[in-house]
């Protein structure tokens, strides 16, 4: 959609950078499948009580850059963007 109308597509699943998106920020998919995993560990196997377990946030945040996706759309990416270590380079 976002392609047909010349507009670039931003999304927060970085899985999700190889249907059309631009530009997508966001946790890893699998890893936050990991932590749920250890949560459900520990709730229903080790029958840890629910308001002992801290809330887990993602440890690590990622954007991905779909470049053939930006020179569609004419959009220039600067090269210090693409050069960051949580940056990662699609396309």
């Amino acid at each position: 959609m976002g392609e047909d109308n010349n507009i670039p597509v931003l999304c927060s699943d970085i899985d999700t950078i190889n249907n059309g998106v631009f530009l997508a920020t966001g946790a890893d998919q699998f890893e936050i499948g990991q932590d749920t995993g250890r949560l459900v560990e520990k709730i229903i196997i080790k029958h840890e009580d629910i308001n002992d377990i801290p809330v887990v946030f993602p440890k690590k945040i990622m954007t991905r850059v779909n470049i053939k996706m930006a020179a569609k759309l004419g959009i220039s990416i600067d090269d210090n963007l693409l050069k960051q270590e949580n940056v990662e380079v699609m396309g």
